[in-house]
C-alpha cells in the first residue's frame, strides 16, 4: 500500500532529474517509478536519443521500476496525462520533476499534475544553476553528454564526459546546466547507483530538424553489446585459426597411430620373416614383401600366395600398408621410416 509520500519520476536519464531524485529519496520521499516519453518508434527516449536498453539498466541500479510511452510532439501531454493518471490510481501521491526555473515549464507541469490528481515536487527550483552541477560533480556522479545544440556547441562536445574539463571548455554564453537546451546528458554511475550502468560511445550522428537546425546525438549501446560483439570477432579469428592449424593436428594423430602400427608391423616380421616357429620358403615372403618391411609398402604389390603363410594376413596387412602410404603421399610429409627387423636372407 503506498502512501502520500510515494511519487514517481518524470524520467529523462539525464543530470537534472538523477540529481532531483537524489534530492527527493534524501528528503524521506518513496521514488519506486521512473516515467520516459520515447520517440514514435520506441527505439530512442524523446530528447537525449538514449536506446531504452540503458535507460532500463539505469533505473535498475537505481532500484527503480521504469515505465516507458511512445508519443509524437503532438500527443505528448495527452499521453503523459495518462501515464500520470495510471500512477495515480496505483495510490502514488507526487510526481518529481528535474527542472530549475523556466517558469513556462513549471507550469505545464502543475497543469499536467492538477489533470492526473498529483502534487508536483521540484527539488531543484530556484537554485543557482552553476551551484547544482558543482554540487552533481563534487557528489560523484559521472554522467556523458548525449546531445548538443549545433547552434551553441560544435559536434566534438558530444560524446565527453560531463564533468569540469568539459565545463571549462564551454563557449560564452552557454549555460553550464545546458538549461536552454545547449545540450543534454545520460548519467551512468553516482552515490544513488547500486553499480554503474556499462556502456560504450559508438558513433555520433546528426538530425536536421525541419527549421535547419542541426543536433549531434552520441549513439550508445549496452557493454554487453560490445561483449557480444567482441565475442562474435574473437570465435571467428579462433575459427580462422583453427583452419590454418587443424592439417598439423591431423598429422600429430597420423604420427601416433602410425607409431602404433611400427609397433606391431614389427611383430608381424618378427614372426613372418624370422620364422615364429614356420617355415618360410622363397615364394613365402619375396621382395615386395621385403620393400613393405622396409616401409615402402606404396611401392609393393599385394603378395602372392603361399602355402607355408597366412596368405590371406599378409594380403591385408600389404592392402594396409599401401594405404598408409597413400595418406603420407596425400598430406605432403615424409613420415619417419619405421624401425624394423631386417628381414633374414631367403635362399633356395
Amino acid at each position: 500500500m503506498k502512501t502520500q509520500q510515494t511519487a514517481l519520476m518524470s524520467w529523462s536519464g539525464g543530470k537534472d532529474s538523477c540529481l532531483a531524485l537524489w534530492r527527493a529519496r534524501r528528503a524521506g520521499m518513496t521514488v519506486p517509478l521512473l516515467i520516459t516519453a520515447m520517440d514514435e518508434s520506441g527505439t530512442r527516449a524523446r530528447s537525449h536519443g538514449v536506446p531504452p536498453a540503458l535507460l532500463l539498466a539505469q533505473a535498475a541500479s537505481l532500484d527503480a521500476e521504469l515505465r516507458f510511452y511512445s508519443a509524437s510532439w503532438a500527443a505528448y501531454e495527452e499521453k503523459f496525462i495518462a501515464m500520470l493518471r495510471a500512477a495515480a490510481a496505483e495510490d502514488f501521491g507526487h510526481a518529481i520533476f528535474g527542472d530549475i526555473d523556466l517558469a513556462p515549464h513549471r507550469a505545464w507541469e502543475e497543469k499536467v499534475c492538477a489533470a492526473a490528481g498529483l502534487i508536483p515536487q521540484l527539488p531543484l527550483w530556484d537554485e543557482p544553476r552553476r551551484r547544482l552541477v558543482d554540487e552533481f560533480i563534487a557528489a560523484g556522479f559521472k554522467a556523458v553528454v548525449v546531445c548538443v545544440d549545433g547552434e551553441h556547441l560544435p559536434a566534438e562536445f558530444c560524446g565527453r564526459d560531463f564533468d569540469a574539463a568539459f565545463l571549462a571548455d564551454l563557449p560564452p554564453g552557454v549555460d553550464a546546466c545546458g538549461e536552454n537546451g545547449e545540450f543534454h546528458t545520460f548519467v551512468y554511475d553516482g552515490p544513488a547507483f547500486r553499480a554503474p550502468v556499462a556502456l560504450r560511445r559508438t558513433r555520433i550522428l546528426d538530425y536536421r530538424s525541419p527549421g535547419g537546425a542541426t543536433d549531434h546525438f552520441q549513439e550508445l549501446a549496452p557493454a554487453s553489446e560490445a561483449a557480444r560483439a567482441g565475442a562474435r570477432g574473437r570465435k571467428k579469428r579462433r575459427s580462422r585459426i583453427a583452419l590454418v592449424h587443424a592439417p598439423r593436428r591431423r598429422l600429430r594423430r597420423f604420427f601416433n597411430h602410425r607409431h602404433q602400427l611400427d609397433v606391431k608391423h614389427q611383430a608381424r616380421i618378427r614372426r613372418n620373416v624370422c620364422g615364429g616357429g614356420r617355415a618360410v620358403g622363397q615364394s613365402g615372403w619375396n621382395h615386395q614383401g621385403a620393400l613393405a618391411a622396409h616401409g615402402h609398402a606404396g611401392d609393393a604389390l599385394i603378395p602372392a600366395g603361399n602355402d607355408g603363410a597366412d596368405t590371406q594376413g599378409e594380403r591385408k596387412r600389404a592392402t594396409a600398408a599401401v594405404n598408409r602410404r597413400t595418406v603420407e603421399r596425400r598430406h605432403g610429409v615424409a613420415v619417419r621410416q619405421a624401425r624394423v627387423i631386417q628381414p633374414a636372407r631367403v635362399t633356395d
